[in-house]
């Protein structure tokens, strides 16, 4: 076993952060090898503390609701800096469709149909993106059966009715009821 307290020390040290306890204070105060060891050991565990440092305020971030909060890659070198960047990234692929998702619902909510979704998604995202098309497109279908009634009465064509049979579910009921609400006026 090793004789060197210092060394001992050292190895302890390391032990306990590759554990993840990076509270352990280094010495680097010795000289010559172990002073070069102590040191870069002292490097690596504030290299880790400033990613995990980092990791904390994107998670408060996220937690506030505060989603457009990246960490700064730069701070970081190597392999740190590419996971720093990987989770930025990673972010930025999760919030570029939710804000996507969220403008829809909102115009949606207002009245407004927007264009039907054409940028290209994949999995889940894409998942969401065919919910929204077809949210947009029965609205779509909703007005334009909407307007033949609208135009059917102005010109006197009471007999004209909304094709109830391109929508379901409670959609279908609503276009029946008008028709059938017509039906019963006329």
């Amino acid at each position: 076993m090793f004789k060197n307290a210092k060394l001992v020390k050292l190895i302890d040290d390391a032990n306990k952060m590759a554990a993840g306890d990076f509270s352990v204070r280094i010495d680097s105060d010795s000289q010559g090898d172990m002073g070069a060891l102590a040191h870069a050991l002292s490097s690596l565990q504030a290299a880790v503390q400033a990613m995990a440092e980092d990791a904390g305020k994107l998670e408060k971030a996220a937690i506030e609701g505060r989603l457009t909060t990246r960490a700064d890659a730069s701070r970081h070198k190597g392999e740190f800096q590419k996971i720093v960047s990987g989770v930025n990234n990673t972010l930025d692929a999760l919030i570029g469709p939710l804000n996507v998702t969220a403008d829809y619902v909102d115009k949606i909510s207002k009245g407004v149909i927007p264009p039907i979704i054409t940028d290209n998604y994949n999995g889940d995202f894409n998942i969401i993106k065919g919910n929204l098309n077809n949210t947009v497109k029965m609205m779509s279908d909703l007005l334009a059966q909407t307007d033949i009634i609208i135009k059917a009465a102005a010109d006197g064509e009471l007999d004209k009715r909304a094709n109830a049979d391109l929508f379901v579910g409670g959609w279908n009921q609503l276009v029946k009821g008008v028709n059938d609400t017509i039906t019963n006026i006329v």
